[in-house]
């Protein structure tokens, strides 16, 4: 939601100054635009690191659990 909001401020600024600067209205489009993608691949970004984090504490916690039991079927003679 603040992500939301702070590219809705960034447009409103640039449309401001496009009008104050005399830019012309695609290139302020274009700036937005590229804002926006960038915002857009870094919350991927940051997804994807979450997600693999997770996955390698999953995948440890495995790898503990199966040396746990292996150790308990030597203990018992398996």
């Amino acid at each position: 939601m603040i992500r939301a909001g702070t590219l809705i401020a960034l447009s409103c600024a640039g449309l401001f100054g496009a009008l104050m600067v005399n830019l012309s209205l695609t290139a302020m489009l274009i700036a937005c635009g590229a804002l926006l993608v960038t915002a857009m691949l870094r919350a991927m970004w940051f997804s994807e690191r979450a997600y693999r984090r997770n996955e390698q504490t999953r995948e440890d916690h495995l790898a503990k659990e199966r040396e746990h039991a292996n150790l308990r079927r030597l203990e018992r003679g398996d």
